[in-house]
């Protein structure tokens, strides 16, 4: 689609290197607005690459007596929910701490090790408070973090996967790409339609946001035959 868009001709992209590298680099970079675009719809609402055999990983690490900070998993774009194993071998939830209780950081760094209540990002890290006491935790797997993962970019060696969105937003990622190609190399009139088609009607990207943000994981789309009330 993108030779066609630009002009360019059958294999004037896939059949060049250079070429096939930096639409490759384009089509990412339009990949990842896409994915800011839904990500920002509902920080609470789950947008995970449907590339990935599981959606919303989990990953599990050892509780070290004494010790409050661990390293997160370097795949990971937002964690969703952090939980420690008790004694008896059951999940439990810890408190995400806020920003605002920064102040109470070094007051809770004197804290007795005990049954971790809350956590608190910080960089790749994240932190137990109070620090974990083995003698009533689970310590093997005893930490829990579910996350999303960041997008599975395209290589330029890819000839089949496919945008982990919504199929009727995929055009977006071959019209951004070549309205770049295009204002780089003043061809106006491509330029002009690639502007065009993105921001046709409503826009591609903002229907995508306004799609992804009516969606719900508990509640599932139907068609049903209308209703007459002839009270």
């Amino acid at each position: 689609m993108c030779e066609a868009t630009t002009n360019l001709g059958l294999t004037a992209i896939s059949g060049t290197p250079a070429q096939l590298a930096y639409f490759t680099n384009l089509i990412n970079m339009w990949y990842q607005v896409v994915a800011q675009y839904i990500w920002l719809v509902n920080k609470n609402w789950q947008f995970d690459d449907s590339n990935y055999t599981t959606n919303f990983p989990v990953a599990y690490t050892t509780v070290v007596n004494n010790q409050r900070d661990y390293v997160l998993p370097s795949s990971l774009r937002r964690v969703t929910q952090v939980e420690c194993m008790d004694s008896s071998g059951k999940y439990f939830s810890l408190i995400p701490m806020s920003p605002r209780d920064a102040t109470l950081l070094n007051e809770k760094w004197q804290d007795t090790a005990g049954t971790p209540r809350e956590y608190y990002m910080l960089g790749r890290s994240i932190i137990l408070y109070p620090k974990p006491d083995t003698s009533v935790l689970t310590a093997v797997a005893g930490l829990r973090v579910s996350f999303e993962k960041k997008l599975d970019l395209f290589a330029t060696t890819d000839t089949t996967q496919e945008p982990g969105f919504d199929e009727e937003y995929h055009p977006i990622l071959y019209y951004g790409p070549c309205f770049e190609w295009a204002t780089v190399n003043n061809v106006t009139n491509i330029s002009q339609l690639c502007e065009k088609m993105i921001g046709r009607f409503d826009g591609l990207l903002n229907l995508a946001q306004k799609h992804y943000s009516d969606n719900d994981a508990n509640i599932l789309p139907a068609i049903t035959r209308g209703k007459t009330n002839f009270k």
